[in-house]
């Protein structure tokens, strides 16, 4: 990677850290009410975004392999102790750390899950604001891996429901042959597999790319399901459903 792109990811990643910390204290404070819990899920998961920015990234080497000193970190208390009273009964829990040695679950707390991760993402967002984002970098890649992913990864927010929808998706690699094509199948709530039975893959799209997939057919086509159940030709539908056929067929289909 050029400094030009190190510089762009640290700018990228620091936004995300940014983030994070002001919403922890801002919830810390109170200010979530009876969205805390939606609210810290959301920080969670774009610093978790970041964190997979830099798990996909090459290793960054600091030159000389030195880290330059930034002082003490602040001390992250009077945050813990206002996401522990924000949490309440939701702040405690327990894990077996290691099912073959452990013996008793072990107790954890939430509020000490995000709050060692704000304090990994603090000591490297003090190198980016002193002007250093390969260090920063640098800190947060390495702290992501042996640190403050698995905190953020090991967060047990509560599971308000459960959905058998992606509501955001952006695209879908996949490595395959180059005499495999591709076919769309598009459409509204039967494409989509509405009432089929969940997690059995087994919507007529899914059937289609059985046939076209098996030993004796002659075309080997893969099937891609851009169907969205309630959406419509011409018009949008509501939120669920996104804006309609026609408007998004270049972005779906033909892109």
């Amino acid at each position: 990677m050029s400094n030009a792109d190190w510089d762009a990811l640290a700018k990228r990643v620091a936004t995300h850290v940014e983030n994070y910390l002001a919403g922890l204290e801002a919830v810390s404070r109170g200010d979530g009410g009876v969205h805390t819990v939606p609210l810290l899920l959301l920080e969670v998961s774009q610093v978790i975004l970041a964190g997979a920015q830099l798990g996909a990234s090459a290793d960054v080497i600091l030159p000389g392999n030195w880290e330059p000193e930034v002082g003490e970190d602040p001390d992250l208390d009077v945050i813990r102790q206002g996401l522990a009273e924000r949490l309440t009964t939701l702040d405690e829990y327990v894990e077996v750390f290691d099912p073959y040695k452990d013996t008793e679950p072990t107790a954890y707390r939430l509020s000490d899950d995000l709050v060692d991760v704000a304090s990994d993402l603090i000591h490297g967002l003090r190198h980016y604001q002193k002007g250093r984002p390969l260090e920063a970098l640098w800190w947060w890649q390495y702290s992501y891996f042996n640190h403050w992913g698995n905190h953020a990864g090991a967060a047990p927010f509560p599971t308000a429901a459960t959905t058998q929808n992606w509501f955001a998706m952006y695209r879908v690699e996949v490595a395959a042959p180059a005499a495999v094509g591709g076919l769309v199948a598009y459409g509204d709530s039967i494409t989509d597999g509405t009432r089929s039975t969940p997690d059995t893959n087994s919507r007529w799209p899914d059937q289609l790319a059985r046939r076209l997939l098996a030993p004796a057919s002659p075309v080997k086509m893969g099937v891609m399901n851009a169907a969205i159940a309630g959406n419509r030709v011409l018009s949008d539908a509501n939120f669920q459903a996104g804006i309609n056929a026609l408007a998004r067929f270049e972005h779906h289909v033909a892109a």
